[in-house]
């Protein structure tokens, strides 16, 4: 229900909420997404709680009544795993994310996700099927494309928004990626009537 209920709102799981059930059961392993869940421990909770009521009938209430038994494992699925099924490679995914445009380091998100740089690139290639320069890329040249036709934003300030220290750096990547097109020209043949947001 609570992934029904992120659906509704417009959340992602795992990218923007995770959300974790209790027990190996069969309607989370089969929901959509599956729910990672956290295997709880039923014959030590059983051992545990025979042993508390076998004190009770003796006449010793246990002191303290409650006790917490930690998990000792927890089953990745996709709504905490997300697509690698492997919560430091998606780790490293949101953060990419969120600063793809910041200019973020392989090194850095290595750092991040717990691993070497040849880990996580080999994960990520394998998982989203793009190499992260690749990626970075693309994600740079889609904002660009969307500012150009959506906004009235200066080139110069939608370079800087991609994540480049100048005009002509803007300039050369979006037309190297564009088949010659430079900013301004495809602006003009793709301006959105009607948008001039700022």
């Amino acid at each position: 229900m609570l992934c029904e209920a992120a659906t509704v709102k417009g959340l992602d799981v795992p990218g923007e909420i995770a959300i974790l059930g209790h027990g190996d059961r069969v309607i989370g392993r089969t929901g959509r997404p599956a729910l990672s869940s956290v295997v709880i421990p039923g014959h030590e909770v059983g051992f545990t709680a025979a042993g508390l009521l076998g004190e009770w009938i003796d006449g010793n209430p246990p002191d303290p009544w409650r006790r917490l038994i930690p998990c000792r494992e927890i089953v990745i699925r996709a709504s905490t795993g997300g697509r690698s099924l492997d919560p430091d490679i998606e780790r490293a995914k949101r953060h990419l994310d969120r600063h793809a445009l910041e200019g973020v380091t392989v090194q850095e998100l290595a750092h991040v996700a717990r691993c070497s740089s040849k880990t996580l690139r080999s994960r990520f290639a394998e998982v989203y099927g793009i190499e992260i320069p690749r990626f970075v890329r693309e994600q740079r040249l889609a904002v660009a494309r969307k500012l150009l036709s959506e906004t009235d934003l200066e080139i110069s300030v939608i370079g800087k928004r991609c994540g480049f220290s100048s005009a002509p750096n803007f300039f050369n990547f979006f037309t190297r990626h564009t088949g010659g097109i430079g900013p301004s020209e495809y602006r003009a043949a793709h301006r959105v009537p009607g948008n001039g947001a700022k």
